[in-house]
């Protein structure tokens, strides 16, 4: 049950990863959430558990995001 703009969306957000390096854990969190809603939650804890050993903020908001996904 894909959605096709949410994968899309999470897709071109990857893309980004290399392009800003000092957003990593903000477009790790903004990723996974929109590959959650496009039903693939393996790929979302994947670039959960990233973004949570970036630490900082963003790695705050995607341990709790994680245990969410995990319940």
């Amino acid at each position: 049950m894909t959605t096709g703009t949410a994968a899309e969306t999470a897709a071109q957000l990857e893309a980004e990863l290399d392009k800003y390096p000092d957003e990593q854990g903000e477009i790790l969190f903004e990723a996974a959430r929109a590959w959650r809603q496009a039903g693939d939650d393996d790929r979302a804890v994947a670039l959960l558990t990233q973004a949570v050993a970036l630490g900082g903020e963003e790695g705050g908001n995607a341990r709790v995001e994680l245990a969410e996904v995990l319940v």
